[in-house]
């Protein structure tokens, strides 16, 4: 036996394996592609070929897939065979919301505990005291987990007790935030070249403005929470004209539709409905109302 069965030994699944072991706890590792693993196995960790000896390993079963298609189909025979009854399964496979619950439903059913979790970072943040790992589920299991996940990352924490809340905030940091902010870098950087400035000229003024995004942020949040769309910095229709120039500039320079072209045509459809006049934290409104 090990305490820790390692579901993927990929670039994160390989660096979470690798924690784990440096935190001084034993663990067995399955991959479809087993030779993938060796170097685990050469730091100290167990391969296993068979995936129903694998889970039988251990009491702890983290999974790091590629996706929720894969993770469902590496697991759904396993769970109805009983493979995981009385495990814990801690899933950090990127997945959403409706994925989460159809895992911890998974669970439920066949006698598993199910802990949600996602890593903020690439693989080599893992193990880090600055490393996050965000989980969600019972506060209970949570805490009979919390160090070996804090082994992954020493800010590690239980978001809320509501299973899906770690994908959410997923969702919202990572891929429509964070992803989103470095495709819009990437076209910056395009359009700039495509006028003749180098990223070398562009770059730093880049991060300065990133450097201003988290003030952004922080008012948005506000304005969006107290219900303030007043208009006491820049209007949205102001926004937007200013929006529609840069897009007009893009076009100049052949390039392709992208997250500039997306934010045009967003605020256009909150100007068209009214709000042109408040504040553009207004856009929540059109898009909750």
């Amino acid at each position: 036996m090990t305490d820790v069965t390692v579901l993927g030994a990929g670039l994160m699944g390989s660096a979470i394996a690798s924690a784990i072991l440096a935190s001084g706890r034993s663990v067995t590792v399955w991959n479809r592609t087993i030779e993938r693993a060796r170097p685990l196995a050469d730091a100290g960790a167990v391969l296993e070929p068979d995936l129903r000896h694998a889970l039988a390993a251990s009491p702890v079963v983290v999974s790091v897939l590629l996706t929720h298609d894969v993770v469902v189909e590496t697991l759904a025979g396993p769970f109805h065979e009983g493979a995981l009854e009385g495990r814990t399964l801690i899933n950090l496979t990127t997945t959403i919301p409706p994925q989460v619950r159809e895992l911890a439903d998974l669970a439920e059913a066949n006698g598993a505990q199910y802990l949600d979790g996602v890593i903020l970072g690439y693989p080599e943040n893992v193990g880090h005291r600055s490393a996050t790992v965000l989980c969600a589920g019972p506060s209970w299991l949570w805490n009979e987990h919390a160090e070996l996940i804090r082994a992954l990352g020493g800010r590690s924490h239980l978001v809320s007790d509501d299973v899906v809340a770690a994908a959410v905030v997923d969702v919202t940091t990572i891929g429509m935030l964070a992803l989103t902010m470095q495709t819009a870098c990437i076209e910056a950087m395009a359009y700039a070249a495509k006028a003749g400035i180098p990223a070398t000229v562009i770059g730093p003024y880049l991060e300065q403005m990133a450097g201003f995004m988290p003030h952004e942020v922080a008012e948005t949040v506000r304005r969006v929470t107290e219900a303030d769309y007043t208009n006491d910095r820049a209007s949205l229709d102001v926004i937007l004209a200013s929006m529609k120039t840069f897009d007009d500039a893009v076009r100049d320079v052949d390039l392709p539709p992208g997250v500039l072209t997306s934010v045009v045509t967003s605020l256009d459809a909150a100007s068209a409905a009214g709000l042109g006049d408040l504040d553009a934290a207004a856009y929540y409104r059109h898009l909750i109302d």
